[in-house]
């Protein structure tokens, strides 16, 4: 028999509506997962160390070069623009291991060159597409934790997707948002039995 459109509705709410204990208990579910986890952070927060902070938030960074006009920075690389951006390193010894490392023969008189005049060696002779690249580094934001621990298990676990990861410790200030999540958190008013005014 052919539903109209009115009865397929009703049957779809019907269906919906079978078993509301079961959505009840997977809601109760997701709350309790939830509650664990934010017990588990209130714990850490409790216990770590603030590094002399007051309200630490444990910022995650990134160092980014960004090239830059040598007049204006000390800092520089040699490296090898053919696949995307290999560092090469800054040194003569650095020069020879890469070569040796890509096979690549090196001339006769290595020996009475500077890092320079064999960088253009290796450069110009072979058509590598390497360069002496100025710049100057700064810090780029990655992620924010209220943990030491979840901002070190961030590097652990993402720390190849980058250049080098590392922990900031920033207090919040003047940030009355931030700091009555972090009082709440502390307080464990996010979880079952947790203190209330």
């Amino acid at each position: 028999m052919k539903m109209n459109g009115r009865k397929r509705t009703l049957a779809r709410n019907s269906n919906r509506s079978i078993h509301p204990e079961k959505s009840k208990i997977e809601k109760n579910k997701i709350i309790e997962v939830i509650q664990i986890k934010l017990k588990e952070i209130s714990d850490e927060m409790k216990t770590q160390d603030n590094r002399s902070t007051k309200n630490p938030i444990f910022v995650v960074y990134d160092w980014e070069k960004l090239p830059a006009d040598p007049d204006y920075v000390d800092e520089w690389e040699y490296a090898d623009l053919y696949d995307g951006y290999r560092v090469i390193g800054t040194t003569k010894d650095d020069l020879i291991k890469y070569a040796k490392r890509d096979d690549m023969d090196l001339p006769d008189n290595v020996d009475e060159l500077d890092a320079d005049e064999l960088f253009e060696k290796l450069n110009g002779d072979t058509g590598n597409q390497w360069a002496k690249i100025h710049y100057h580094e700064v810090r780029r934001f990655k992620c924010a934790f209220f943990t030491e621990k979840a901002a070190q298990q961030y590097i652990d676990s993402n720390s190849h997707n980058f250049n080098d990861l590392h922990i900031f410790v920033h207090g919040l200030g003047d940030n009355p948002e931030m700091q009555a999540v972090q009082k709440a958190l502390l307080e464990g008013r996010f979880t079952e039995g947790g203190d209330s005014d």
